[in-house]
């Protein structure tokens, strides 16, 4: 029969003993106290220094510096930052007690200043850009409608344009609308 083990007269070298140094690492953990506008503003840069095409939760997670899941604690998803960019920037051109006028040139002043601005407004939710109609046009009366959805396509329309000095024909432009 064979052995089951072997056994061995010679014996077994010890390992060399290796002293290690156990080092306590200390990591600095930054918090941040993430809000909406603060998640807004940041695909507004990501927006701003990359386009429109570059605009997704993993980049503007990078932006930030936070991990990407952090985002869906204030949009939803990418629909929702658009619509929230879309909304933030309506408001912004949006001057209350403003004629028609003053508030197309404020517009396309946005468009000419952010030029993703038009491609986002485009991809957000109608109802969004509907109620930033109605926010608007029910301060300036019955017939601000029409005129409205007028100097809204011309802001739109000069804001892509390039051999035109854009403010100073929508000017002229808008005075012709609304007179």
């Amino acid at each position: 029969m064979f052995p089951l083990h072997r056994t061995s007269t010679t014996p077994k070298p010890t390992p060399a003993r290796r002293t290690t140094t156990t080092r306590t690492a200390y990591i600095t953990v930054r918090v941040m106290s993430l809000t909406r506008e603060d998640v807004v503003r940041g695909a507004m840069a990501v927006l701003g220094e990359e386009g429109h095409g570059a605009l997704s939760m993993r980049r503007v997670a990078r932006e930030l510096g936070v991990s990407p899941m952090a985002l869906y604690n204030h949009v939803e998803n990418r629909a929702d930052l658009v619509d929230a960019i879309a909304e933030s920037f309506l408001r912004w051109t949006h001057e209350p007690g403003g004629t028609l006028g003053e508030q197309g040139a404020r517009l396309l002043d946005g468009y000419l200043r952010w030029p993703y601005m038009l491609a986002i407004v485009r991809e957000a939710d109608h109802a969004l850009t509907r109620a930033a109609t109605e926010a608007i046009t029910a301060e300036l009366g019955p017939r601000a409608r029409e005129d409205w959805a007028a100097v809204r396509a011309l802001a739109e329309g000069l804001s892509s344009a390039d051999d035109v000095d854009a403010p100073a024909v929508f000017a002229r432009a808008a005075a012709a609308i609304t007179s």
